[in-house]
């Protein structure tokens, strides 16, 4: 089985709660039988890190829009892996991923660990949260 983590940042770059959770899970879960990798956004560079249990794929940040990071190159390297992973396990919150979901096929299972809300910018998130239900409603789990 495949699981591919979607989170706005990841290890060295960022360190933080969420980093910390997807970490711990990918080192409690790794085994023969399960590939379990990650795809995060990164500063400055494209990039993938390979070890014993996981892969991370490192996309460049393009802009961030009130603490959102915005990736063209995430979205097309989704795009072009979505479909080999069993699970894409979703870390909210991050509104950008959550439109990956728009373009997934219906046999792939959707998991979201909801770690916090987003209320820094209610103007904002009264735009946002049509999209935000949508997504939540294609969520398996």
């Amino acid at each position: 089985m495949k699981v591919l983590h979607i989170f706005r940042t990841f290890f060295p770059e960022t360190t933080g709660g969420i980093e910390e959770v997807i970490k711990n899970m990918v080192l409690c879960t790794k085994g023969d039988d399960l590939e379990i990798d990650i795809l995060t956004v990164h500063s400055h560079k494209n990039s993938v890190i390979k070890d014993d249990y996981s892969c991370v794929y490192y996309t460049k940040r393009n802009f961030t829009i009130s603490h959102v990071d915005f990736s063209i190159s995430c979205f097309i390297k989704f795009l072009r892996i979505y479909q080999s992973y069993d699970i894409l396990h979703f870390h909210f919150p991050w509104p950008f991923a959550d439109f990956f979901s728009y373009f997934c096929s219906s046999n792939i299972k959707i998991v979201l660990s909801y770690h916090c809300d987003i209320l820094r910018n209610p103007f904002l998130y009264f735009f946002y949260r049509p999209f935000l239900y949508q997504f939540l409603k294609k969520v398996d789990h």
